[in-house]
């Protein structure tokens, strides 16, 4: 079957008055269809710019090189054309903020309408009739009456599902979230979840969906992938996540998660130390400074990303073994 998506060897490089950082370090990374696959890591992990890198949209100052295909049709970030016309016709988009994110002085109407009639060559009556559809497809009421209002005459959990809706109305066969509950309140992001789960559900959509949030992550990712200084440092099925981390760093974050079965007795666990600086190759493991299991091995030599069975792969020299509570 092919991948909705397949990345090799992924580098992404910024030029600054200070020297080249590197944000992605040749990372490998497919999506199936249908499956949902969540990537998790901290800030500055890489997260972001790996997906705006397949869509095209990194910063001027940004670089790429390595291979994306979408369907099996290979991608160049230097044809613009080719990344319009995968853009929002086979891989649609929901990032972290609406409100920046829509055009504000377009009514939701229009600007679900312009992405019909650019990607499918409808009518401005055809699209907006598809667009109503779409709105009522994630659950906005009144949609009639919603589609000529403006951005800011809706709330936030209106809005991202405005963001959905335009994601989504092209029929693509891969949606990338980028931290899309973030902004709202725990009964909206519940709500937004539960459309997710609908949509999986209901299609062979596959997604992609960035965030810091392990949470989101068990509710609704079949895969997860955990990003360290720009490199997958972990990848396999969520329940063999939670259940066995390997890579000492996806511990971490799963151990300064707070649970609710845990006994609060005094401050929450955290990851000593800091990442490397994006301007720095460091020889060995990227994590070595601040893993209580480092050797002079892997100090001296970086891990790879090997498939240790079961769809699991790992990059350390030194990898887990025990099972968490």
């Amino acid at each position: 079957m092919t991948p909705v998506l397949h990345i090799e060897n992924l580098h992404v490089r910024f030029a600054t008055p200070d020297g080249v950082i590197e944000a992605v370090r040749g990372v490998d990374f497919s999506v199936a269809p249908g499956e949902f696959v969540g990537i998790v890591g901290e800030s500055g992990s890489g997260k972001s710019q790996m997906l705006l890198a397949v869509l095209g949209l990194l910063a001027r100052n940004g670089t790429t090189t390595g291979r994306v295909r979408v369907e099996g049709v290979e991608l160049s970030q230097d044809n613009e054309d080719a990344l319009n016309r995968v853009r929002g016709a086979r891989i649609g988009t929901i990032f972290q903020d609406p409100m920046t994110s829509l055009t504000p002085h377009m009514t939701i109407g229009k600007q679900l309408a312009e992405v019909l009639e650019v990607h499918h060559g409808l009518t401005h009556a055809e699209a907006r009739l598809r667009s109503i559809a779409m709105l009522e497809r994630v659950h906005i009421g009144a949609a009639q009456t919603r589609i000529d209002q403006y951005p800011h005459q809706l709330s936030g959990g209106m809005r991202q599902r405005v963001m959905v809706a335009m994601a989504l109305a092209c029929g693509p066969a891969l949606v990338v979230a980028d931290e899309p509950t973030t902004a709202l309140d725990v009964t909206i992001q519940a709500q937004i979840l539960a459309l997710f789960r609908d949509l999986r559900r209901d299609s062979q959509l596959a997604m992609v969906l960035i965030t810091h949030d392990f949470g989101v992550v068990a509710d609704v990712c079949d895969r997860v992938a955990v990003m360290y200084a720009g490199r997958i440092v972990e990848a396999a099925a969520t329940r063999d996540i939670f259940r066995t981390p390997r890579h000492p760093y996806t511990e971490g974050l799963l151990a300064a998660a707070p649970r609710l079965d845990d006994e609060v007795t005094g401050p929450m666990r955290t990851i000593a130390g800091q990442p490397p600086s994006g301007y720095v190759d460091v020889p060995g493991c990227s994590f070595a400074e601040r893993c209580p299991w480092a050797s002079d091995r892997c100090r001296r030599e970086r891990p790879r990303l090997l498939e240790s069975g079961g769809g699991r792969s790992v990059a350390c020299h030194h990898p887990l073994t025990e099972v968490r509570a």
